[in-house]
């Protein structure tokens, strides 16, 4: 794992919303936000996660794939059955 004070995200992430620096670092050793268990915190955080990557395509801005615990947290969340099956509900008028 890469160390925060060398990542070219601590340049770029600003001052003001260190968000990203820190589900780094709560990543770090531990599958969850939390634990290793799936929990309320998960399920507030992942989405906002998803959203910039997948949504308003500031992956690449912020260099997320070169945190790779931070988007294999991403994909394990976004495996759950629970989740798949959530992101399938079609929208209603």
């Amino acid at each position: 794992m890469q160390s925060l004070t060398d990542h070219p995200i601590t340049r770029r992430c600003p001052p003001d919303h260190p968000d990203l620096l820190q589900l780094y670092s709560l990543l770090e050793g531990q599958d969850y936000i939390q634990s290793n268990h799936y929990t309320i915190a998960d399920i507030a955080i992942f989405p906002g996660l998803r959203a910039v990557r997948d949504f308003y395509g500031t992956g690449e801005d912020f260099q997320m794939a070169t945190y790779t615990d931070t988007m294999t947290y991403l994909d394990r969340c976004l495996n759950r059955p629970v989740v798949k099956r959530g992101l399938v509900i079609p929208l209603t008028d």
